[in-house]
């Protein structure tokens, strides 16, 4: 592991990763501890990245912070979806990113619908183009 600034970098999906500073680190410290308590956990969760969205400028939180959201659907996924919608709406690009298009694979399980209003313009769209591994997404 080598630190640059406020940055981290470990082994990851292509060789290594890039954390961003910010308020990732306690964002993710939150995450480990509410999203084991299933969907009490994972709705508090969602209030608190609700709230701070708004105040969290830097995409490359929340683009990070995709990894952990990807199990959390369960049974109700309507608040989840609710706030993807209003996170993506915020930060549209990163949708092009290797880590939402993993993201997205996962999402397609619990709300398949939102995957495809998220990736329906991408046909027409220069800026959304992908060079990584695959995913199975259905449009």
């Amino acid at each position: 592991m080598r630190t640059s600034g406020k940055e981290v970098s470990f082994g990851g999906h292509r060789g290594f990763s890039i954390l961003p500073g910010g308020n990732y680190n306690t964002l993710s410290a939150l995450a480990s501890i509410l999203l084991n308590r299933k969907e009490a956990g994972r709705d508090r969760y969602l209030a608190i990245l609700d709230d701070h969205l708004s105040r969290e400028r830097n995409p490359d939180v929340w683009k990070v912070l995709l990894y952990q959201l990807g199990n959390a659907g369960g049974s109700t996924p309507q608040g989840v979806s609710a706030f993807l919608r209003k996170l993506f709406g915020r930060f549209p690009e990163i949708l092009a990113t290797h880590e939402a298009v993993i993201f997205l694979g996962y999402v397609q399980r619990w709300d398949d619908l939102l995957v495809f209003d998220l990736i329906s313009n991408w046909r027409n769209s220069d800026e959304c183009s992908y060079n990584g591994p695959t995913a199975n997404l259905s449009v």
